[in-house]
């Protein structure tokens, strides 16, 4: 795999955001945090970890899906370092919650822009079935999206995430909420928003066995805070220190997500 300048991927991602946010004729609530999210010199450093990681696995004109692409923010790696990259979320429009439609109104406009801007990334709303053939992508990742995924969906998604990745094809996952995540009690604690599904180590590892994946990369990351950002920034070298150190400590065992790479078996 070439080597991506993901520094200048994140400057021009975030360009590209705040031209949406000063263009557009509503108020763009959620794209606005993800401006916030972005000033975040952490975030944009562990994106980038993440990102350097999962691009070891997939080459040039590899087919990629992102998939509950969200912003977008991962989607745009992959299209930059030259991947052709599909991206998709779920179609809110039907739903009875008008904030919904809002959100997906708002994700609309940013990939359209994104769109321009990067010419091998193509977004869709989708609803049921992923809307691509079978053993269609080399990589399929799933970014901030498994602990948002009912319990009861789970056999259904994954059993079509395997389905639409090639035999030997990659599944990346990150920033997956862990159960034991510092963070997460104490945000809950505070009142402030947190996840209400938290992963177990051997939980996840479980789960991926039983919908036969084989785990090339596991690690713990994130254990001191990365929002928000203006109490980020301000600790910055202080956080890093002590990420550095949970690498090798029991702190690790609080870190805040799991970093996965998990491989599809073949058969």
């Amino acid at each position: 795999m070439k080597s991506v300048d993901l520094f200048e991927c994140s400057r021009r991602f975030h360009q590209v955001v705040m031209e949406v946010i000063q263009q557009n004729d509503f108020p763009m609530t959620a794209t606005m945090t993800v401006e916030e999210q972005l000033h975040s010199r952490r975030h944009i450093h562990q994106w980038i970890e993440d990102m350097s990681c999962f691009l070891r696995f997939v080459s040039l004109d590899d087919p990629v899906l992102d998939f509950g692409a969200g912003s977008g923010f991962s989607s745009v790696s992959f299209a930059f370092a030259g991947c052709h990259v599909n991206a998709i979320d779920i179609d809110n429009y039907m739903s009875d919650v008008p904030s919904h439609a809002r959100l997906a109104q708002e994700q609309l406009v940013l990939m359209r822009r994104l769109k321009s801007a990067f010419g091998n990334l193509e977004f869709q709303h989708y609803k049921g079935q992923i809307p691509f053939p079978d053993k269609t992508f080399k990589g399929v990742m799933a970014y901030g999206v498994l602990e948002h995924v009912p319990d009861e969906l789970h056999a259904s998604v994954m059993s079509e995430l395997r389905r639409v990745l090639m035999p030997g094809g990659y599944l990346f996952i990150s920033y997956l909420p862990r159960k034991l995540a510092l963070c997460e009690h104490l945000t809950k604690w505070l009142g402030r928003p947190h996840h209400d599904r938290l992963w177990g180590d051997r939980e996840i590892r479980a789960f991926l066995k039983h919908h036969r994946f084989d785990i090339c990369h596991f690690r713990r990351i994130a254990f001191a805070p990365q929002h928000p950002s203006h109490f980020a920034n301000r600790f910055e070298h202080l956080f890093n220190a002590l990420d550095y150190l949970a690498q090798f400590t029991p702190l690790g065992l609080f870190s805040h997500h799991l970093r996965i790479v998990a491989r599809r078996t073949v058969e």
